[in-house]
């Protein structure tokens, strides 16, 4: 290899490289911002539900949008993040209400994530699994999801809305609530997102 060195002098003298990488390793997922018109090609897919707009599945993406503070998961809807809202009051869920937002995140991953139904073996100090994803780590935000199949009453296109649907893990109730329908549902049979 030819070398021209600080005084302009040509070398043939091989010379060592060190590269030295100050790139901190990637996170294996992120949420990233997204809008109605600008869903990330690599989001990751929570769920399907059935639609007759399509006569088939429609692939529901899992999103995040703030509400009083708090990061809570949802899906996405004809580009609307659809998260439920909702209180607990006397162990009842009160006000429930599906809001939609127009900006929120959505999450994307390099490595494998999976939906798994809660068990007591692998526990960690939160009494969740190892590897628990959450929409909002400050207050423990456990992404859940179940299946639900109902009929949508009055609604202009008919669609059954069933399928599996995600939402957020309430965790003073032990249910799954996930926006549907205009409002929150719930189901004590659900899987909750677990990174390997």
């Amino acid at each position: 290899m030819k070398v021209i060195d600080r005084r302009n002098t040509e070398s043939t003298e091989s010379i060592g490289v060190k590269v030295i990488d100050n790139s901190q390793e990637a996170p294996s997922y992120q949420w990233l911002e997204a809008t109605a018109s600008n869903v990330p090609s690599n989001a990751f897919v929570a769920a399907e539900e059935f639609t007759s707009e399509i006569e088939g599945n429609r692939l529901l993406f899992l999103c995040r949008a703030e509400i009083s503070g708090r990061k809570v998961p949802g899906k996405v809807v004809k580009g609307l993040c659809n998260i439920p809202s909702y209180k607990v009051e006397d162990g009842e869920i009160k006000e429930p209400e599906e809001k939609l937002a127009r900006d929120y995140e959505i999450l994307v991953s390099e490595r494998e994530i999976s939906w798994e139904r809660p068990s007591s073996n692998s526990e960690n100090v939160n009494g969740l699994p190892e590897g628990t994803l959450m929409s909002d780590d400050r207050f423990l935000t456990v992404i859940c999801r179940t299946n639900y199949s109902q009929e949508v009453p009055d609604s202009k296109d008919q669609e059954t809305g069933s399928g599996d649907h995600p939402g957020i893990l309430e965790p003073s109730l032990g249910l799954c609530l996930f926006p549907w329908g205009g409002t929150v549902k719930s189901s004590s049979n659900y899987e909750i997102l677990i990174a390997k």
